[in-house]
């Protein structure tokens, strides 16, 4: 069996990265409804549920998600690498061994990190260590390009949703320079993931290529069975959830000059 970690930090679309892997073995159909919604003052934005795959399986879901997604586990501590080791063997376990043996060929996990560097070791690590299965695991992440208009939107409605990770205190205005200081610090976040990226040889998948251009060359190269007609479908899907937001502040920023809004973003 094939593993494709999606590996990276969160509100950069790495699920939707990860939902259209899943999309190559037919797990999750495109129209399926399983999204997180995250409510705000600018809007509703939903993201895929990075948990979709493993649905049918209370067990598994509470182990990726209390164990293995985040950089703190539901304890309060500092993720356990071993934990991925461990969740796949479990997939594998309980899902080829043993329930479907017509199951689809490659897992598709996302960790929300921004500790990459560990992550992808312990992969390296890990491979190594289980040569019975002959598996091959292979870490990929996404890059967004929020200097181009179309990206900006959906991640500050993210970004600025109720209870999100961003810490906002809701009683205060969130004005233009709040919103350009946030773009910014996640471009230079991004410029930094793209360098780390590129020294570890971990792959990168251009969610601007795959929402605004319609190129899925790069994904496509990552698993076999990726259909073009289901990845346009996936996305067309997203669109449709996520349609452009009639607030003043964010048509006010979808129109701006990237220069200005990096100008800003640094007086903030």
């Amino acid at each position: 069996m094939r593993t494709i970690i999606v590996v990276g930090p969160g509100h950069g679309l790495n699920e939707l990265t990860n939902r259209l892997l899943v999309a190559a073995d037919c797990i999750v159909n495109p129209e399926q409804n399983t999204w997180e919604l995250y409510p705000g003052p600018f809007g509703l934005y939903a993201r895929h549920c990075d948990d979709a795959i493993f649905q049918d399986n209370k067990d598994m879901i509470d182990f990726y998600n209390d164990h293995v997604r985040q950089d703190i586990d539901c304890d309060g501590n500092p993720r356990n690498n071993g934990n991925i080791g461990k969740f796949i063997r479990m997939y594998e376990k309980q899902y080829v061994m043993n329930q479907y043996p017509d199951s689809p060929k490659t897992l598709v996990i996302y960790i929300n990190t921004i500790d990459i560097e560990s992550i992808v070791k312990y992969v390296s690590t890990y491979t190594s260590d289980i040569t019975k299965y002959e598996d091959l695991v292979e870490c990929v992440c996404t890059d967004i390009d929020l200097s181009e208009p179309a990206m900006r939107e959906h991640h500050l409605l993210m970004e600025f949703s109720t209870d999100a990770a961003q810490d906002v205190d809701y009683a205060k205005e969130i004005d233009l320079h709040v919103m350009c200081d946030q773009l910014f610090n996640k471009y230079c976040e991004m410029e930094e993931v793209r360098q780390l990226c590129n020294d570890l040889s971990v792959k990168m998948v251009s969610a601007n290529d795959l929402l605004i251009r319609g190129d899925y060359s790069k994904l496509i190269t990552l698993a076999d069975r990726l259909d073009p007609d289901r990845i346009k479908k996936t996305i067309d899907i997203y669109n449709f959830v996520n349609t452009k937001s009639t607030n003043p502040l964010l048509s006010q920023i979808r129109n701006m000059r990237w220069d200005d809004i990096v100008e800003l973003g640094k007086r903030t």
